[in-house]
Protein backbone atom coordinates (compact mmCIF):
# COMPACT_ATOMS: atom_id res chain seq x y z
CA UNK A 1 0.00 0.00 0.00
CA UNK A 2 1.04 3.60 0.09
CA UNK A 3 3.91 5.10 2.29
CA UNK A 4 2.93 7.68 5.35
CA UNK A 5 4.83 10.49 5.09
CA UNK A 6 7.44 11.67 7.18
CA UNK A 7 6.48 14.30 5.73
CA UNK A 8 5.44 13.94 8.98
CA UNK A 9 6.95 14.28 6.34
CA UNK A 10 6.54 15.74 8.41
CA UNK A 11 7.07 17.74 11.74
CA UNK A 12 8.11 21.36 10.91
CA UNK A 13 8.83 23.80 13.24
CA UNK A 14 9.28 23.44 17.29
CA UNK A 15 11.06 26.82 18.42
CA UNK A 16 8.76 29.67 19.43
CA UNK A 17 11.01 33.12 18.95
CA UNK A 18 12.28 35.38 16.15
CA UNK A 19 14.06 33.97 13.18
CA UNK A 20 18.04 34.44 14.37
CA UNK A 21 21.37 32.33 15.05
CA UNK A 22 20.46 30.83 18.29
CA UNK A 23 17.04 29.81 16.72
CA UNK A 24 18.56 28.38 13.74
CA UNK A 25 20.76 26.80 15.84
CA UNK A 26 18.72 24.33 17.12
CA UNK A 27 18.78 26.42 21.08
CA UNK A 28 14.58 26.20 21.64
CA UNK A 29 15.27 27.72 25.60
CA UNK A 30 17.19 31.04 23.98
CA UNK A 31 14.75 30.96 20.88
CA UNK A 32 11.26 31.12 23.46
CA UNK A 33 12.98 34.39 24.78
CA UNK A 34 12.23 36.74 21.05
CA UNK A 35 8.82 35.93 20.59
CA UNK A 36 6.06 33.43 19.16
CA UNK A 37 7.05 33.53 15.92
CA UNK A 38 10.52 31.80 15.81
CA UNK A 39 11.50 28.83 14.18
CA UNK A 40 14.73 26.23 12.89
CA UNK A 41 15.75 26.75 9.21
CA UNK A 42 16.19 23.53 9.04
CA UNK A 43 14.07 20.29 10.37
CA UNK A 44 14.64 16.99 10.11
CA UNK A 45 11.84 13.96 11.02
CA UNK A 46 11.42 10.32 11.01
CA UNK A 47 7.71 9.05 10.49
CA UNK A 48 5.76 6.08 11.35
CA UNK A 49 2.20 5.57 9.92
CA UNK A 50 -0.42 3.68 8.11
CA UNK A 51 -1.20 3.49 4.86
CA UNK A 52 -4.37 2.08 2.75
CA UNK A 53 -5.14 2.15 -0.81
CA UNK A 54 -8.03 3.15 -2.49
CA UNK A 55 -8.78 1.96 -6.00
CA UNK A 56 -10.79 4.47 -8.42
CA UNK A 57 -13.69 2.48 -8.89
CA UNK A 58 -14.09 2.53 -5.03
CA UNK A 59 -12.60 -0.70 -3.39
CA UNK A 60 -10.35 -0.27 -0.30
CA UNK A 61 -7.33 -2.09 -0.38
CA UNK A 62 -5.20 -3.32 2.61
CA UNK A 63 -3.80 -1.51 5.65
CA UNK A 64 0.31 -1.30 5.68
CA UNK A 65 2.38 -0.40 7.99
CA UNK A 66 4.91 2.72 6.58
CA UNK A 67 7.67 4.28 7.51
CA UNK A 68 9.73 7.46 6.33
CA UNK A 69 11.57 10.29 6.42
CA UNK A 70 11.88 14.03 5.71
CA UNK A 71 14.04 16.97 5.79
CA UNK A 72 12.90 20.83 5.25
CA UNK A 73 14.30 24.08 5.10
CA UNK A 74 12.45 27.17 6.07
CA UNK A 75 12.78 29.65 3.48
CA UNK A 76 10.64 32.01 5.44
CA UNK A 77 7.91 32.44 7.88
CA UNK A 78 5.53 30.84 6.08
CA UNK A 79 7.42 28.80 3.39
CA UNK A 80 9.33 25.63 3.78
CA UNK A 81 10.61 23.16 0.95
CA UNK A 82 12.17 19.83 1.24
CA UNK A 83 12.64 16.10 0.59
CA UNK A 84 10.85 13.39 1.51
CA UNK A 85 11.36 9.42 1.39
CA UNK A 86 8.42 6.94 2.72
CA UNK A 87 8.91 3.09 2.56
CA UNK A 88 5.70 0.58 2.65
CA UNK A 89 6.62 -1.91 5.05
CA UNK A 90 4.72 -4.48 3.01
CA UNK A 91 2.06 -3.95 0.19
CA UNK A 92 1.29 -2.56 -3.50
CA UNK A 93 4.08 0.34 -3.11
CA UNK A 94 7.71 -0.27 -2.39
CA UNK A 95 8.84 3.31 -1.68
CA UNK A 96 7.91 6.81 -2.41
CA UNK A 97 10.27 10.00 -2.90
CA UNK A 98 8.81 13.23 -3.09
CA UNK A 99 9.97 17.57 -3.01
CA UNK A 100 7.49 18.86 -0.72
CA UNK A 101 6.56 22.24 -0.40
CA UNK A 102 5.49 23.67 3.20
CA UNK A 103 2.99 26.21 4.15
CA UNK A 104 2.76 27.47 7.99
CA UNK A 105 -0.60 28.36 9.50
CA UNK A 106 0.49 29.80 12.42
CA UNK A 107 2.91 28.15 15.11
CA UNK A 108 2.22 24.69 14.65
CA UNK A 109 -0.22 23.85 11.97
CA UNK A 110 0.81 23.15 8.12
CA UNK A 111 -0.07 21.98 5.09
CA UNK A 112 2.12 19.93 2.57
CA UNK A 113 1.67 19.80 -1.32
CA UNK A 114 4.65 17.36 -2.61
CA UNK A 115 4.96 16.38 -6.18
CA UNK A 116 6.74 13.00 -6.70
CA UNK A 117 7.60 9.43 -7.80
CA UNK A 118 5.84 6.08 -6.37
CA UNK A 119 7.28 2.63 -6.88
CA UNK A 120 4.78 0.00 -6.99
CA UNK A 121 5.42 -3.71 -6.19
CA UNK A 122 2.93 -5.44 -7.98
CA UNK A 123 3.38 -3.38 -11.23
CA UNK A 124 6.73 -2.70 -10.79
CA UNK A 125 6.17 0.88 -12.48
CA UNK A 126 6.94 3.86 -11.62
CA UNK A 127 4.08 6.56 -11.10
CA UNK A 128 3.72 10.29 -10.55
CA UNK A 129 2.56 11.07 -7.23
CA UNK A 130 1.24 14.21 -5.59
CA UNK A 131 1.15 14.16 -1.64
CA UNK A 132 -1.49 16.89 0.04
CA UNK A 133 -1.49 16.51 3.23
CA UNK A 134 -1.82 18.09 6.65
CA UNK A 135 0.59 18.57 10.03
CA UNK A 136 0.09 19.90 13.75
CA UNK A 137 3.45 20.64 15.38
CA UNK A 138 3.58 19.64 19.00
CA UNK A 139 6.79 21.00 20.66
CA UNK A 140 8.29 18.34 22.94
CA UNK A 141 11.52 19.90 24.61
CA UNK A 142 14.32 19.91 22.05
CA UNK A 143 11.89 18.08 19.41
CA UNK A 144 8.34 17.81 18.13
CA UNK A 145 5.88 15.13 18.24
CA UNK A 146 3.96 15.39 14.84
CA UNK A 147 0.42 13.69 13.95
CA UNK A 148 -0.18 13.70 10.33
CA UNK A 149 -2.81 13.03 7.70
CA UNK A 150 -1.60 12.67 3.87
CA UNK A 151 -3.65 11.95 1.14
CA UNK A 152 -1.79 10.79 -2.08
CA UNK A 153 -3.21 10.80 -6.06
CA UNK A 154 -1.33 8.67 -8.54
CA UNK A 155 -3.08 7.23 -11.70
CA UNK A 156 -5.39 4.05 -11.02
CA UNK A 157 -5.24 4.02 -7.16
CA UNK A 158 -4.78 6.73 -4.39
CA UNK A 159 -3.35 6.18 -0.94
CA UNK A 160 -4.37 7.37 2.21
CA UNK A 161 -2.24 7.63 5.08
CA UNK A 162 -1.91 8.59 8.84
CA UNK A 163 0.58 8.36 11.24
CA UNK A 164 2.91 10.10 13.62
CA UNK A 165 6.68 11.75 13.15
CA UNK A 166 9.37 13.06 15.66
CA UNK A 167 11.35 15.57 14.14
CA UNK A 168 14.28 17.94 15.50
CA UNK A 169 14.93 21.69 14.34
CA UNK A 170 18.01 22.61 14.05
Amino acid sequence: MAVVALAVSPCRVAAEGSENDTAASGDHEAAKEHGENAHHKNHVAFFVGSVEAEEHHGEKGDRDFAIGIDYERRLSKVFGIGVLADWVIEGDREYMVGIPIFLHAGRHAKFELAPGIAHLNHSGENKFVFRTGFLWDFPVGKMTLTPAVFYDFTEGQDFFIFGLGLGKGF
